[in-house]
């Protein structure tokens, strides 16, 4: 157990979420900034994560959903509206990332969504599974 959690913990941000993603569809970008989080990994010391007042904030896991989005590894659709942390949570981004008229246009068209693994993106979990297998037992071999 030891040797798979160095394994996890050098992955890089984009193979946390698409692992995490793996084990089934994750409503709301917050779960997934804080399940990243809590990997305290290489992954969460990338992110950067600022204190918010409803968890950790990362602008680098943002930025890596669009383009894991835009790769096509992952989708998002939306699912009911964002509740009041998620909403309370965009703005304060969007105030760290944009003025006041692109913060409220944005605003406006903000929906909750639901992220999944595409089966291009599964594909690229498997690839990172035998990594993280390979790692372990690089690390087991090094350590005999």
């Amino acid at each position: 157990m030891q040797i798979a959690k160095f394994a996890i913990a050098s992955l890089s941000m984009r193979d946390t979420i698409l692992l995490l993603l793996e084990a089934g569809p994750i409503e709301g970008i917050m779960q997934i900034e804080k399940l990243v989080f809590l990997s305290q990994g290489v992954a969460a010391r990338r992110a950067n994560f600022m204190p918010s007042r409803f968890g950790p904030f990362s602008r680098q896991l943002y930025e890596d959903m669009a383009i894991l989005e835009l790769l096509e590894l992952i989708t998002s659709e939306p699912c009911n509206g964002l509740s009041k942390p998620e909403l309370a949570e965009e703005e304060f981004c969007l105030d760290y990332l944009l003025g006041d008229d692109e913060r409220n246009e944005h605003m406006a068209g903000l929906e909750r969504h639901r992220y999944s693994l595409t089966d291009k993106g599964a594909l690229w979990v498997s690839q990172i599974d035998d990594y993280v297998a390979f790692l372990a037992l690089r690390q087991k071999h090094e350590n005999s």
